[in-house]
């Protein structure tokens, strides 16, 4: 089974201009997952959802669309066909944006599987961290669960990226320790 996570900046459009799109679906194309967890799945939701039909569309994969009513940047979960829905849910109470949470049967294993697309808070550590620990609880050791996404954190196993002191302070505020000087990777380790 192979899994992608893809932050698609506003859905890869630009007005109706979906150049972006193609790029990016080629990209899609050339790793050919089996599940693919979007997040800013932007105005897939408008015109009757006719945008979330033109990726799926696209993609040759069926779409589970999460909404994020405050912000618009919606998430999604596409699956490959043979891959069976069991549940859907989303969530946008707990999370800035939202969360795609679905369980799947996926034919090569013999329990389900829930898959979870978020895009966590870009304005604060303490609400990205309250954000993966509510994650966590669906860490159940007797259940297999994947939550991938755009966490808005660096990694733990990365490299301290250059020229935070050339952002702006509000965006270092957003991003850095108390320290001020490093990057906050309180999340990715509280999330596992």
């Amino acid at each position: 089974m192979k899994v992608m996570s893809y932050n698609t900046l506003f859905g890869g459009f630009d007005g109706s201009d979906n150049h972006r799109f193609l790029a990016q679906a080629e990209v899609i194309e050339s790793v050919d997952p089996d599940i693919l967890l979007v997040q800013e799945a932007k105005q897939y939701e408008t015109n009757g959802f006719s945008r979330l039909y033109e990726v799926e569309s696209a993609l040759n994969r069926r779409g589970f669309l999460s909404l994020a009513p405050h912000t618009g940047q919606n998430t999604a979960i596409f699956v490959r066909e043979g891959i069976e829905p069991i549940s859907f849910e989303s969530d946008s109470v707990h999370f800035h944006h939202a969360a795609a949470i679905g369980t799947f049967k996926v034919p090569e294993f013999d329990q389900p599987i829930t898959f979870i697309s978020a895009h966590l808070c870009p304005f604060g550590a303490h609400v990205r961290l309250t954000e993966a620990a509510y994650l966590s609880s669906y860490g159940a050791p007797d259940k297999l669960t994947i939550v991938a996404g755009d966490f808005n954190s660096v990694s733990p196993h990365d490299p301290e990226p250059v020229g935070w002191d050339t952002l702006p302070s509000h965006f270092q505020a957003r991003y850095l320790s108390l320290d001020g000087k490093t990057s906050d990777k309180r999340i990715l380790v509280q999330g596992g």
